[in-house]
């Protein structure tokens, strides 16, 4: 029964699959040298605004060109960007945008709760309660009473039950 509810939680707190990709959308003045140092991994998206098209650009070891922005413009076809990409408005001043994916869709086989969110600290206290439990239905050795009926502590320096030193005393 405890097993059970120990892995209903855990199916609980597993990331759904195929979860969609979150962007961050930074945007820059072409040429400002301040951005000559900014790194950009595979998967971001580079958007060029000029006053009658935008360019769009790709980074996959090297920024190649995949099309316009929106729709076809001067014989380019218009850029395929992924489902769920978030819509591109230049603020006044600027003219050059940055999409980066800063979380993708998640494999069900590697998904790890983030550590931020108390959520392995949750799964880690039900887990630990499981085996504590188990602990406490194991047969006591022959002449011995069982930990229940012990007084001691649990100690966590040492990882192990401790018998405190006025047990059997009344």
């Amino acid at each position: 029964m405890r097993t059970c509810f120990v892995l209903l939680i855990l199916v609980i707190l597993v990331p759904p699959v195929g979860a969609a990709t979150i962007w961050d959308v930074e945007y820059f003045i072409r040429g400002d040298i301040s951005q000559v140092t900014h790194f950009y991994g595979t998967g971001a998206y580079a958007f060029l605004w000029s006053p009658n098209y935008t360019t769009v650009y790709i980074q996959n070891g090297n920024w190649t060109f995949t099309g316009m922005y929106g729709e076809a413009y001067g014989g380019y076809a218009a850029a395929v960007l992924p489902e769920g990409f978030p819509a591109i408005a230049f603020p006044a001043g600027f003219d050059e945008a940055i999409a980066v994916p800063i979380s993708g869709p998640v494999d069900a086989a590697a998904a790890v709760p983030e550590p931020g969110t108390g959520v392995l600290f949750l799964a880690g206290g039900v887990i630990m309660a499981a085996l504590i439990a188990a602990s406490e239905r194991r047969a006591a050795p022959k002449g011995t009473t069982p930990r229940a009926a012990r007084r001691g502590y649990w100690d966590l320096t040492l990882g192990r039950y401790r018998r405190s030193s006025f047990a059997g005393r009344q």
